[in-house]
């Protein structure tokens, strides 16, 4: 875990992201209500609070809009930041001659390959598990994608999808091949692999969005649950992990809560972020 920040020596939260799968939403991916009212609470006390998930927009905004949120989002794990007031704060999409060999390289092994727009999904190769994708995320995907459209308007991210073990077979040689194009890999979820540009990660998109609103990093807080919010949970002020989370989040943030079935960011959020309460590792 990181270093503890004393209350007495903290300023006051102004800035929270948090996560989506895994963290705000439950098991049914939906937000939990506890976690969903203490959010509602936080903007009634004048902390702006910012969806930061490895999702696209239009994936995102129908959770804020059902929790009364604005539509500022950290998407794309970092690669994409939005600034409802504003519009585009950041944009670092991937080459796109190394977007259509991540794709090739989906299509050679029959693994779901999924490409992530500004503003839509596409499916790059379906296989068995787009159907669970889609259950999964209900919103914005769109079959098929062209060369040509993949030339003129590169992908923000792509993503290979498979079930865990199937996922693990192939991840070394995924991650060379993103070392040959200059690009870095990321597990954000068991059977999520992440292709992103270097820069790209919740943590600089956080920075970013706190740079661009005038916040201070210690006024930041951030909470998650995996391997994609790592960067963000160590940039924080002040950060948690879920108890649901895995070893990589718990360790980079300054405390765990409880589980995300459980309501674990409405304690933190009611413990930490509006109360200020003194904590220890």
């Amino acid at each position: 875990m990181n270093s503890p920040i004393a209350t007495k020596s903290r300023p006051p939260i102004r800035l929270l992201a948090v996560d989506l799968d895994g963290t705000l939403l439950a098991s049914d991916r939906r937000p939990h209500p506890r976690s969903a009212e203490a959010l509602r609470r936080c903007r009634r006390a004048g902390v702006k609070v910012v969806l930061a998930s490895g999702r696209v927009a239009l994936t995102m905004a129908p959770f804020a809009d059902e929790i009364g949120l604005e539509r500022t989002f950290v998407c794309c794990n970092g690669a994409h930041v939005l600034d409802s007031a504003f519009g585009e704060v950041l944009h670092t999409p991937l080459p796109a001659e190394a977007a259509l060999a991540i794709l090739d390289f989906g299509r050679r092994r029959a693994l779901q390959t999924n490409l992530y727009f500004r503003d839509r999904i596409a499916f790059g190769f379906r296989s068995a598990f787009g159907g669970v994708y889609l259950s999964r995320v209900r919103f914005g995907v769109v079959d098929g994608v062209t060369e040509e459209e993949i030339l003129r308007d590169p992908p923000t991210k792509m993503m290979l999808l498979a079930e865990p073990e199937e996922l693990a077979r192939h991840q070394q040689e995924a991650d060379d091949l993103a070392s040959r194009l200059g690009l870095r890999t990321v597990l954000s979820e068991p059977d999520y692999l992440e292709f992103l540009v270097p820069s790209a990660d919740k943590g600089s998109g956080l920075r970013a969005l706190s740079l661009h609103l005038g916040v201070a990093r210690e006024a930041c807080a951030a909470i998650g649950d995996y391997s994609n919010d790592v960067e963000m949970l160590r940039w924080a002020g002040l950060s948690a992990a879920m108890a649901n989370g895995n070893d990589e989040a718990k360790q980079a943030a300054d405390l765990v809560v409880s589980s995300n079935d459980e309501g674990g960011v409405a304690d933190f959020v009611e413990r930490f972020v509006l109360e200020g309460s003194p904590f220890s590792e």
